[in-house]
């Protein structure tokens, strides 16, 4: 096979691999955009280095979207100095300075593009407020933290790099400030590795709070729940879809 036709073939396996695994995320992707475009809301699209052509994508095209906005930062692009935009796309708080520049607000959609996930910007703000909260391992002569820290001084287990920012960055404290004091809690968790330790969610809820009692199952607090509910109580499962997947139907047969 010429190397022409490997080539054809690998795009053809890489189209159709797409085809068959993304028709989800792609026509929840078309449904969002329509909504926002419906409501008079704007699309934003941004990517560093050669991400950056998926924003270019998107605008000033024959029959192009009339709302449709590039986030076009130069310094983050290779025709300036290439060197530079590859050190730049790291620096902590870029991403917000850059958004800052635009009128973006709740109903737009912003398109983030990124081949590698950590040189995303916006995946490297989600880090950095993990990071924030934290003791790095290493700091220069002024205790300002390298950009290549893998964190923090604590041992994450055997959970993975993405897994421990994920389950860091979780903004519990916003969320139990919209629950009511007066309601009677069962804490507990999903049975997986990166679910919130039900003790430490109910920890978090106390301190603001929100009374109640640790299970160590979603089914045991349910049983326990609707033991202690009364005629005209309302029982409430909420949390994550992990948490909604362990329900046992039958305890509400």
């Amino acid at each position: 096979m010429s190397a022409y036709d490997q080539f054809v073939s690998v795009a053809r396996n890489q189209f159709d691999r797409v085809a068959d695994t993304q028709r989800s995320p792609i026509t929840t992707a078309g449904d969002w955009l329509a909504d926002s475009l419906a409501t008079n809301g704007f699309l934003y699209a941004f990517g560093t280095g050669h991400s950056h052509m998926v924003a270019e994508e998107i605008f000033y095209r024959a029959g192009h979207l009339a709302r449709a906005v590039p986030i076009l930062e130069e310094t983050l692009m290779m025709h300036l100095n290439a060197i530079e935009a590859t050190y730049l796309e790291r620096e902590q708080g870029r991403a917000k300075a850059i958004l800052d520049q635009y009128p973006v607000k709740a109903g737009d959609l912003l398109v983030v593009a990124s081949k590698r996930i950590m040189f995303s910007l916006a995946i490297q703000e989600r880090i950095q407020r993990v990071v924030d909260k934290k003791t790095p391992i290493l700091t220069n002569m002024v205790n300002d933290p390298f950009l290549e820290n893998a964190c923090c001084n604590e041992k994450a287990n055997d959970t993975s790099t993405i897994d421990y920012f994920i389950n860091e960055d979780k903004e519990i404290e916003k969320v139990l400030l919209l629950l009511p004091k007066t309601a009677t809690y069962y804490f507990t968790q999903a049975q997986l590795p990166r679910a919130l330790p039900a003790q430490e969610l109910a920890t978090r809820a106390n301190e603001i709070g929100l009374k109640g009692t640790v299970f160590n199952s979603v089914n045991n607090a349910i049983q326990e729940a609707q033991k202690n509910a009364r005629a005209n109580d309302l029982i409430v499962v909420c949390g994550s879809l992990f948490i909604i997947g362990e329900v046992d139907r039958a305890n509400f047969s």
